[in-house]
């Protein structure tokens, strides 16, 4: 019973892929991911004779995500977040539940060049029981980002403290 609970549980997956760059890093900004629009021709006897261009600016879930992640951070103090910072935590929504609760998302951490430091897959429970609130996500969210942050710098300072050693 306990393990039917358990495998409907929220969930992350990190992929650290620039570790040492977290130390460089002293501000972070929240982005949403840049979400491209479409064109589309259409061509009658092999001319194009109208074109259409659709862009789909960011919906309001996700402009409350990225606000509510940013004071999230802000408030917990463990990281330094600001308008525009060294580092830039870039948010993506991978989907909604009918209920309109966010179903996961993908985080990116990059740095000023906008290289990618460490990417994150990041679930909402999949059971009625398990689902969080998008509030409560947002939290799991937030302390996910803190805890990979302070993970990844603590394993280069071990590193560098081993090579002195």
């Amino acid at each position: 019973m306990l393990l039917a609970l358990l495998s409907g549980c929220a969930s992350r997956r990190v992929t650290n892929y620039n570790p040492r760059a977290f130390d460089n890093i002293e501000s972070w900004s929240v982005k949403l991911a840049y979400e491209a629009g479409e064109v589309s021709n259409t061509i009658v006897n092999g001319k194009v004779t109208e074109t259409k261009i659709s862009h789909s600016g960011s919906s309001q879930q996700e402009l409350n995500l990225r606000e509510d992640l940013y004071y999230y951070l802000k408030d917990s103090k463990s990281i330094t977040v600001s308008p525009t910072g060294d580092g830039a935590i870039v948010i993506s929504i991978d989907g909604t539940f009918a209920g309109g609760e966010i179903s996961g998302v993908t985080i990116r951490l990059t740095d000023a060049k906008g290289e990618t430091l460490s990417r994150m897959k990041i679930k909402n429970g999949d059971r009625v029981a398990t689902v969080k609130s998008n509030e409560k996500f947002v939290r799991y969210i937030g302390a996910t980002i803190i805890s990979e942050i302070a993970r990844a710098k603590k394993r280069q300072q071990a590193k560098i403290a081993s090579i002195a050693a």
